[in-house]
């Protein structure tokens, strides 16, 4: 098939040839794509008709996601193709900086055969990983050949476990006296050996001198003084060391050690010893992890101890604070809080370079994300921690990293890789178990059986229930030794009845009987999630036995069981104690709110089948439910649909889609009437539609893009306008719907646009349609309106973030001509900063921003617009920083005249793209926004026209429409085209600031 043009190994015979370097970070690496290239096909083949995705693969860079489309439909009928997609996820990993793909790319190359092809990727795919990379297992298959000369070359030595020897290697060096081999070993793990000096050598009777060498040897390295301080407090009064090491003995063997080191902690603070601040710590320790407001008390010990900590600047012990913080507001379900701390745990490991605690906090604040529902940043966070997996000292935290890894691994349905991680750490725990560690025979028990049981979970998404059924009984007998902890002991019988009840899915009724059984261990605040699983899970059975009433009621409860969580997050701290939650949070449980809508639907329900669509949008909608009180729950769902519907416009129909793997149903919403649609388009035909277009109009292919309008208006909009008699279409879109242009879809029967017969205006779901409405008619308009606009802000060049973009000298031309309508002054060049901006916004009734904003969809929240820099801030604001520091109070409507501000990149089920969420957040009723890359010269003269019109007493959704008419109408082909004018929508509804308020409108949010 031609030279090797990508760094992986792909079937079909290629001819080897070397992979040049490209410098990232200061280090050289091989290119993901390789060699020289052909030029970008303008337009990739439809995936539906990729007959060749080796030669995409190869040639084509900007068609890697139809190679891995095509490879993951063809690897289904043929494993010997998962060598090649595995490849294809590798490249896509590296082209799109994606950490989740490596981990698929890893699953996909364990899955194939082991052809010559699938042990070479296995190995780059496990260099990428940071693992040890088996070039040795290829080589044995293929030695003699340029890629087995390549294969050698890459073998190198795996880096030198750090954990090899350390703690002998660093007693023989006290001992010896040799203070400079002590100093160098405990440099890059200040923080272990902080915890060695705690731990092994504050016994009765330790020798003070070899004590002094420790604590003087560590206060070298990071000026901390607490080792030398507990030193000279033990040489005038021991009391309370033999209490702690006692406590700690307890804790190491998984005992309850609470009064002992609670006892210690007053022995040693009447001594004046500092080390009564770690006893405090360690208790906290062992509070957190009790039921019952134990994680509570924790906190509550940590805010006691932080501030004597950090006035005698103890910095690890505060890092280690911070961490065990991060732990407890994760038990109490406070995701934003734990997120939060363990990031500024993070930089205090980081500024202290305490190499082996970074991975490991790495690795919890991905369980967080995880769990948060954030896979993306999970992924990301679990594979920087195992790239310096080899710096880790600790067993223990070794484990952790590996652990979490197989954990994200099947969050991201990765069975394979799930189990191969999973596996390996119950070989480790079962390798210290046969030296039998004195002290330390019940800790590792409990751990054994947590690995088990985590295994069992993998084994049977391989569908290998008999080896499930082993781990689960061998973890059971590894927990019911006296000393293992009785939560421990609770989930692994919980566990154990779930996947027996996952193992006899065939058998409905016994299914039934285990989940049953795991429901009833699951009781307390501390389980709701998993109730809800388990509901979920239950509720498969119920519908496999024929008993659909029953099914239906485990659903609501699983949805119940949601709510309630998400209500208790937002009690905790107020309406924006959320916010910082991942968007995929609310969406955890999608598949219980897509079978309860087919549920509600087979059963001609329209209303309570429209409210779980409703509920199912995420984030924004139900931090608004919860705001104004509403019962946006299955109780309030009748009396939330009266307020939507008494709401919406008497010239509006709104359409709420709801799109799923096989259908799409349509709900068609009146101010005096409601229906349900189906309709036979799949999830896959609209990402397709929504992907040909955004390609096409980025690279300017306008034949391309005027071809691939008609498709969607025929199959998504054509069967439903049939039924509506309004002129202005209020579209509610579910998943990559959010990319299309709607305005621009196209009547092949007449070759006329949407937007030539309808306003249209878009929503991320119907409460914030007839809220946004409600809060524009509340505002109250007295003489001409106040703007802030923002034009082409003078960013600082020199950031690696902003390389190659352009200056905008038609983005300042649009801000200062839309000023002078308003009769104010632009904010532009080098006075255009973020503190301008954020401290300008404020009771302004109009903001239009015109400059450069890149949408990031691995993370949303760091997607951002560019300002100028100043002394306070880089000028990179990002939409994380937005959410946080907006404050539009007054504000009716926002322009972000700027590249793909509004497109369906990181808003999936949410419906809320990432710049336009903090937006919403801070209660404007509107947001314009564009879906990709866009003109700047012809946005001047479309965002111009839109004001003149708005002005004349238009809302927002007529003023586009009437700038986008004179753009169809255009004699010109740069105006007239889709391209031009298509991408910016209206999302939510903003009236003039200048037209009398609406009566109709009048009264309280819904």
């Amino acid at each position: 098939m031609g030279r090797r043009t990508v760094e992986p190994r792909l079937s079909g015979g290629q001819t080897w040839q070397e992979c040049p370097k490209v410098a990232v970070d200061g280090r050289l690496v091989p290119q993901a794509r390789c060699a020289t290239a052909p030029s970008p096909n303008p337009s990739c083949v439809h995936h539906a008709d990729v007959d060749d995705p080796l030669r995409l693969l190869a040639e084509e860079p900007d068609c890697t996601d139809e190679a891995v489309e095509a490879l993951q439909r063809i690897s289904a009928a043929e494993p010997a193709a998962l060598s090649d997609l595995a490849a294809a996820y590798y490249i896509r990993a590296q082209q799109q900086d994606r950490a989740s793909d490596l981990l698929r790319a890893y699953d996909a190359v364990h899955a194939a055969p082991d052809s010559p092809e699938a042990l070479y990727n296995r190995a780059i795919i496990e260099e990428a990983l940071g693992v040890h990379a088996s070039w040795d297992e290829f080589l044995e298959k293929e030695s003699d050949s340029p890629w087995a000369a390549e294969a050698r070359r890459r073998n190198r030595p795996r880096p030198a476990d750090a954990a090899a020897q350390w703690d002998a290697a660093l007693d023989a060096a006290l001992q010896s006296r040799d203070a400079e081999s002590a100093s160098r070993l405990i440099a890059p793990f200040p923080g272990v050996a902080q915890v060695d000096f705690e731990d092994k050598l504050l016994t009765p009777g330790a020798d003070l001198a070899t004590l002094q060498r420790f604590a003087d040897a560590l206060y070298l390295r990071n000026h901390d003084p607490l080792a030398r301080d507990i030193v000279q407090a033990m040489r005038t009064d021991p009391r309370g060391i033999a209490e702690y090491h006692a406590g700690r003995g307890g804790q190491r063997a998984m005992q309850n050690p609470k009064l002992l080191l609670l006892q210690a902690s007053g022995l040693l603070r009447a001594a004046g010893n500092p080390l009564h601040l770690v006893a405090q710590l360690r208790y906290a320790a062992g509070e957190s992890s009790e039921l019952d407001g134990g994680a509570l008390r924790a906190r509550a010990i940590l805010d006691r101890i932080e501030p004597e900590v950090e006035r005698l600047g103890y910095h690890h012990l505060l890092a280690r604070i911070h961490s065990l913080r991060a732990h407890c507001l994760n038990v109490e379900g406070d995701f934003v809080g734990s997120i939060a701390e363990y990031g500024h745990t993070l930089k205090q490991y980081e500024a202290l370079r305490d190499f082996d605690s970074i991975p490991g906090t790495r690795a919890r604040l991905a369980g967080v994300l995880r769990v948060a529902g954030d896979i993306e940043a999970a992924a990301r966070e679990i594979v920087r921690a195992l790239r310096d997996e080899h710096r880790i000292v600790t067993t223990r935290e070794k484990q952790n990293v590996i652990g979490e890894l197989s954990k994200t691994a099947r969050a991201l349905a990765l069975p394979h890789a799930a189990w191969h991680y999973a596996d390996s750490i119950v070989s480790t725990y079962r390798a210290h178990l046969l030296e039998d560690p004195a002290g330390e025979l019940s800790r590792l028990q409990q751990e054994l059986a947590i690995a088990l049981k985590n295994r069992a979970a993998m084994a049977v998404e391989l569908r290998d229930f008999d080896s499930a059924n082993t781990d689960l009984n061998e973890a059971r007998r590894q927990s019911e030794e006296k000393e293992i902890d009785p939560v421990i002991r609770r989930l692994t019988d919980i566990a154990f009845y779930e996947i027996q009840g996952q193992a006899s899915l065939l058998k409905p009724p016994e299914a039934i009987t285990a989940y049953t059984r795991a429901l009833n261990l699951a009781e307390g605040d501390s389980f709701r999630t998993t109730r809800a699983s388990l509901y979920a899970q239950r509720a498969d059975a119920f519908s496999r036995a024929g008993r659909e009433a029953e099914a239906g009621q485990d659903l609501q409860r699983t949805v119940l069981e949601l709510e309630a969580e998400e209500r208790e997050i937002l009690a905790n701290g107020g309406p924006r104690s959320s916010d910082g939650l991942p968007p995929g949070y609310y969406t955890r449980f999608q598949d219980t709110y897509l079978r309860l809508i087919r549920h509600y639907v087979d059963r001609s329900d329209v209303v309570q089948s429209l409210m779980y669509a409703e509920y199912s949008r995420g984030a924004e909608t139900k931090k608004l439910l919860a705001r104004l009180r509403l019962r946006g729950s299955i109780a309030g769902s009748m009396e939330h649909f009266r307020s939507i519907r008494a709401r919406l416009p008497h010239d509006g129909a709104l359409l709420l889609y709801s799109v799923m793997e096989d259908r799409t149903y349509v709900w068609i919403v009146t101010a005096a009437s409601a229906s349900v649609h189906r309709l036979e388009v799949t999830r896959q035909d609209v990402e397709r539609w929504s992907r040909a277009l955004y390609r096409a109009a980025q690279q300017r292919q306008l034949e391309e893009f005027e071809k691939g309008l008609e498709a969607p208006y025929a199959e998504l909009f054509a069967p439903i306008l049939r039924h509506v008699d309004r002129k202005r279409l209020i579209i509610v879109p579910d998943g990559a719907m959010h990319g299309l242009p709607f305005a621009a879809l196209r009547n092949p029967d007449d070759d006329q646009y949407l937007i030539r017969k309808y306003i249209i205006e878009t929503a991320p779901s119907a409460t914030l349609y007839t809220y946004a409405r409600v809060r524009d008619a509340m505002l109250q308009q007295s003489g001409a309106p106040s703007i802030m606009v923002v034009g082409n802000p003078a960013f600082d060049r020199t950031l690696p973030l902003v390389r190659g973009l352009p200056d905008l000298p038609y983005a300042e031309r649009e801000a200062r001509a839309i000023a002078d309508f308003y009769g104010t002054r632009a904010l532009t060049g080098a006075a255009a900063t973020v503190p301008a901006l954020l401290n300008g916004v404020e009771g302004m009734d109009l903001v239009h921003f015109a400059g450069h904003a890149v949408a990031n969809p691995v993370t949303p929240m760091s997607s951002y617009l560019l300002m100028a820099r100043s002394p306070e801030h880089s000028g990179v604001l990002t939409a994380g920083e937005l959410l946080k520091g907006l404050r539009l109070d007054r504000t009716r409507l926002v322009i972000l005249s700027a590249c793909s501000t509004a497109g369906d990149l990181g808003a999936g089920n949410e419906g809320v793209a990432p710049l336009v969420r903090p937006i919403l957040t801070a209660g404007v009723p509107a947001v314009i926004g564009s879906l990709w890359n866009v003109h700047d010269a012809t946005t001047e003269q479309l965002l111009v026209s839109f004001h003149q019109h708005y002005r004349q007493h238009k809302d927002a959704a007529v003023a586009l429409r009437d700038a986008q008419l004179a753009f169809i109408d255009s004699p010109s082909r740069s105006l007239n085209a889709g391209t031009a004018w298509a991408p910016f929508l209206v999302i939510g509804h903003a009236s003039s600031p200048l037209a009398p308020r609406p009566q109709t409108d009048k009264g309280e949010p819904p």
